[in-house]
Formats: structure tokens, sequence, C-alpha cells
């Protein structure tokens, strides 16, 4: 199997084109937005659009994955209180990530947050994605919602 890596092409590349795609997809998915659907909602078409790219390189796009390989994907962060049947509170669900399944070849991680959601500790998780997973490009996106949407600003996408 030919090695997918993304010394191929270029991580500025990348970059370009996972900016572009999410700028696209929300300007085409803006009903979304207005109508303040769930996140994962909004995180899954995202995902759909940037899988029409990766796919023609061979990567896989995927929502709130939690594998790393074939282990259970874990970060080492500060410890909060567990809200699902994780007694540990280490399994992190990111919201997208461009990878190979069944490998550590990680390229991207989006964590996404709608601008009504509060929760500040993405910074610290995609640092993490980074440091620990070798994801090569983290992206924190908050998503504009609600009926009085400002169509010029629709989200805010910064890289880790």
């Amino acid at each position: 199997m030919e090695e997918r890596s993304a010394r191929n092409v270029g991580l500025e590349h990348f970059d370009k084109r996972v900016r572009q795609i999410i700028h696209e997809c929300l300007n085409k998915e803006i009903t979304l937005l207005e109508l303040d659907v769930n996140e994962r909602s909004i995180t899954h078409k995202i995902a759909e659009h940037l899988q029409e790219y990766f796919r023609e390189i061979r990567y896989d796009v995927d929502c709130e994955y939690n594998r790393d390989g074939h282990d259970k994907k874990t970060l080492q962060l500060e410890p909060r209180s567990v809200l699902n049947d994780n007694s540990e509170g280490d399994t992190v669900f990111p919201d997208i990530i461009v990878h190979v399944r069944g490998t550590r070849t990680n390229l991207v991680v989006i964590e996404a947050k709608k601008n009504t959601n509060r929760d500040k500790t993405d910074v610290e998780k995609l640092q993490a994605f980074k440091e620990q997973l070798g994801y090569k490009l983290c992206y924190r996106l908050i998503i504009n919602v609600g009926k009085d949407l400002n169509h010029e600003r629709l989200y805010e996408l910064t890289r880790a």
C-alpha cells in the first residue's frame, strides 16, 4: 500500500484546503446555522465536504472517532467531571478528524463549538492531540448560530 503522508503535499497546502472547504461548507449550509441545530449536525456536514477532497488522497474523515490505531484514543488532560461511561475520563471523541483508519497516521483534528457553548477546554485538548497523538493540523472552530446571524461572520477558525 502506498504510504499516505502529509509530507507529499505540504501542510500549508492542507491548511489552505481545510480553510477553504470549511468556508464553502458553512456558506452552503447556512440554514443549519440560522436554525441553531445541534453541533454534531453541523460538524457532520463539514466532514462530508472534507471527505470529498481527502478521499482523493486516501485519507479518512470521521466524526467523534475514538480510536488510535486499534486502541481507544486517549489524552492525558487535567481531570474534569466525566459525563459518560468512561470512568477514567481520558477517552476523547474529537469532533472531526482526518486520518488513516487503523493506523497512527493523524493529519487534521477539528474541535468545533457553537458560539453559544461556553466550554473552553478545546485549546488544551488540541495541544494534547498535537503532542500526544501526532496530529499535524489542529483547529478550533467557533460557529456562529441563530436567526440574527451575521452572514459576513459565520465562524472563527484558529489553528493551534
